[in-house]
């Protein structure tokens, strides 16, 4: 009887130890992504604004210091410090509200019309009025790096170009937002043959990939559908690439009202 006791106490213990391992494993696991989730979010801020970017936008301020257009020149010089204000902000915080994600994109959009594309270039934000913006948390910089790719892959060559984004609710779900980012470019194959051409304006985008990485971990940890999809617009008659469509699904994620 007494040898049967300690059997079922040592059987406890052992099941409790290893419940507790499990636990534990779990914890240093679920450590181990949100410090990964940190990484590729610091690399993502650093990665968001490409040298021809900042290069293009500064060079094109000087000009008109140089010809004497000063209130022109600070107009776009307080534009351009409003821009690296916010992404130095952000860089200390794993989520934004909604509202200050397309604020952003807006900036971002404008300094690259008004200093890049010389006006060539016009955009459209679309909010679906069921999204609650203002009070709506997103991971910090999802969406900039795909409309950067827009740019420069699809757009750098073309005349009109458009770019539209479109924030969406799904069915209802509180814990899911999903962005659409479409251009009117030459797409993705005529895109990577100007690459290979050795196109003046080549440009290696590393933002979306992190970002996708990104993602896959708010999967892990959040436990949400979130992705991206790529999808290459074709122009039904003639068959031939007309801009790129993004799809990506972004979770939600509670902040606190200032």
């Amino acid at each position: 009887m007494l040898e049967k006791y300690h059997a079922e106490v040592n059987s406890q213990m052992l099941y409790e130890l290893q419940v507790k391992y499990e636990s534990e494993k779990k914890r240093q696991e679920a450590k181990m992504l949100r410090l990964e989730a940190t990484e590729l979010q610091l690399k993502a801020l650093r990665a968001q604004m490409n040298p021809h970017f900042m290069y293009n936008a500064l060079n094109s301020i000087q000009s008109f210091i140089t010809s004497n257009k000063q209130d022109i020149a600070a107009k776009y010089l307080a534009k351009f410090a409003k821009l690296m204000r916010q992404s130095l902000d952000y860089s200390d915080m794993g989520s934004i509200a909604l509202e200050e994600e397309i604020e952003f994109l807006g900036d971002y959009l404008y300094i690259n019309q008004q200093l890049r594309f010389d006006d060539n270039l016009s955009y459209k934000i679309i909010v679906d009025e069921e999204l609650e913006e203002d009070i709506m948390g997103v991971p910090t910089m999802i969406v900039q790096p795909y409309v950067e790719n827009a740019l420069e892959h699809g757009l750098r060559t073309v005349r009109n170009g458009l770019v539209t984004i479109e924030f969406q609710s799904v069915d209802n779900d509180e814990q899911t937002i999903l962005c659409v980012v479409e251009d009117n470019g030459v797409g993705r194959k005529k895109a990577k043959e100007l690459q290979k051409d050795g196109y003046k304006n080549k440009y290696e985008s590393k933002g979306t990939s992190i970002t996708e990485k990104r993602l896959e971990i708010l999967n892990k940890t959040n436990q949400k559908e979130v992705f991206v999809n790529t999808i290459d617009l074709k122009d039904k008659k003639t068959g031939k690439g007309c801009g790129t469509r993004v799809e990506i699904m972004i979770p939600v994620i509670n902040i606190q009202l200032k």
